[in-house]
């Protein structure tokens, strides 16, 4: 964050956080040309300074979860590192031009799909998991909801520029950050009795999310002996 703000970038989506928003050309930048008032892109070693420090936070997190998981969760923890490189490497533009012009793109569908799978399974763990109270599925879920819906106004354009630094007409911003925080908080507070014997997840159905968890409900019948 304090690399993009340093930089110049106009927004701080979580994406502009992963990937500097920049223009690869000088003679782009200024009123009404291409860029815009974009920032010139950052150096290289600046670009792989931030690659390597996000790429090693994602790792930090998976790492926790597959010493904490059961095995049968362990699946779980690399969907995880597979949707959060995703987001890192989709959103990739340090030679190309910058992400506006990249708007209606199979890249910046993907990076798209990629953020939701994040959030999805984010909340998932932690509704289910981590915390599988009404009251965390009911907060959490209205926080992801809202945050979407806020989202999807803003890309129309339906909401004005508010003035505030780096959130612009994207007031659901801040709520960007509360969705992934909410979720780390959550598993560091809940780790000392994360999978003892007096644990049980919420399956839902009548279980039947033990289809993709095969063996988890002998897990912590081992758990109450």
């Amino acid at each position: 964050m304090g690399m993009s703000i340093s930089n110049g970038t106009r927004l701080l989506f979580v994406s502009d956080c992963l990937n500097m928003p920049t223009c690869t050309n000088a003679s782009d930048i200024g009123i009404g040309a291409q860029c815009g008032t974009l920032p010139l892109r950052e150096s290289w070693a600046a670009f792989m300074a931030r690659w390597w420090l996000w790429h090693l936070v994602s790792l930090s997190i998976v790492s926790y979860k597959v010493r904490t998981y059961p095995k049968e969760l362990r699946w779980l923890a690399l969907l995880n590192l597979l949707s959060l490189w995703s987001c890192i490497w989709t959103g990739y533009q340090q030679d190309k031009a910058h992400w506006p012009s990249l708007n209606q793109t199979v890249q910046s569908y993907s990076h798209y799909v990629a953020s939701v799978v994040v959030f999805v399974t984010f909340f998932t763990e932690t509704i289910t998991l981590w915390e599988p109270t009404r009251l965390m599925g009911a907060v959490y879920g209205g926080v992801v909801a809202l945050y979407l819906l806020l989202f999807v106004i803003a890309m129309t354009g339906a909401i004005p520029d508010t003035g505030i630094p780096y959130i612009k007409q994207h007031i659901e911003i801040p709520l960007e950050y509360v969705v992934l925080a909410l979720h780390l908080v959550v598993c560091w507070k809940k780790h000392p009795t994360f999978a003892n014997s007096k644990w049980r997840p919420w399956l839902c159905c009548n279980d039947c999310c033990l289809c993709c968890c095969k063996g988890l409900d002998r897990h912590w019948a081992n758990q109450a002996v």
